[in-house]
């Protein structure tokens, strides 16, 4: 409805979305509940969260593919060079297995591609080494645009973090399962987010730095730069804590 977005369809074959019109707008529900979502996805990062928004193309509307993806695919977002982007989300949800119901789990899913997108215009030639902050930025957003939706916490993602709390911080697995520390920062270690990790400015201020930070590993060291034991506690003051209270989780009635 925004204008800011152009979402392609097929209307038959196997990446057709449910032809469901209820509305009988001429527009398939699901695609309908596409729009809305994407809508609210730019409006939650770009006008409350204060994010840069993404890169435009050559016509300046953000394109959001829809097409057929098996159970366990979510989604993707392409580079088109110089911070340009374009997402594809599944045409159904069905049959994953997570949390979260397949309607929310398409809003997570356009939600995480899109901060992606987003991500693109800070860093448009990130390395591999720091992919991993890219994902755990996306999994905690998904989190705060759908609060009961937990994905996060389903197909096993925090495993990687919890089950070996002696891991080397930026060398955890892909990113997903750090989406709790993520949290951590946004919600407890940045007071202003205890209410709704919206509210917390600690996330944005990394990748503010990431933007312009030229020293290698260039997301640890924005990590850093920002838990830097001024205005927040240091980094492995942090990390420290955040591995103790999940190690020690349920053992002691005061985590403090």
């Amino acid at each position: 409805p925004s204008g800011h977005f152009y979402i392609h369809f097929d209307t038959t074959g196997n990446d057709a979305p449910d032809r469901l019109d209820i509305d009988e707008n001429g527009i398939p529900d699901y695609v309908d509940k596409v729009r809305i979502y994407a809508d609210s996805a730019y409006f939650m990062l770009v006008d409350s969260m204060g994010y840069n928004v993404e890169p435009a193309d050559n016509d300046g509307i953000y394109d959001i593919y829809i097409k057929y993806f098996a159970p366990g695919k979510y989604g993707f977002n392409w580079s088109e060079g110089f911070g340009v982007s374009y997402l594809e989300i599944a045409s159904n949800y069905e049959g994953y297995d997570s949390f979260a119901t397949p309607e929310q789990l398409m809003q997570i899913t356009l939600s995480h591609e899109y901060f992606h997108a987003i991500q693109r215009g800070y860093k448009p030639s990130y390395s591999s080494e720091d992919a991993y902050f890219l994902e755990m930025s996306s999994m905690w957003f998904e989190d705060i645009i759908v609060p009961n939706g937990n994905d996060y916490l389903g197909e096993n993602w925090t495993d990687a973090v919890l089950d070996n709390p002696t891991v080397t911080f930026d060398d955890t697995g892909p990113g997903y399962e750090l989406a709790l520390f993520g949290h951590y920062l946004s919600s407890f270690i940045d007071i202003t987010g205890s209410n709704n990790g919206m509210h917390s400015h600690l996330i944005r201020n990394i990748w503010e730095d990431y933007k312009s930070t030229s020293t290698y590993p260039r997301a640890f060291t924005s990590i850093k730069n920002i838990l830097n034991g001024v205005n927040y506690p240091s980094f492995i003051e942090t990390w420290i804590d955040f591995i103790s209270r999940n190690l020690y989780n349920g053992i002691y009635e005061n985590m403090d």
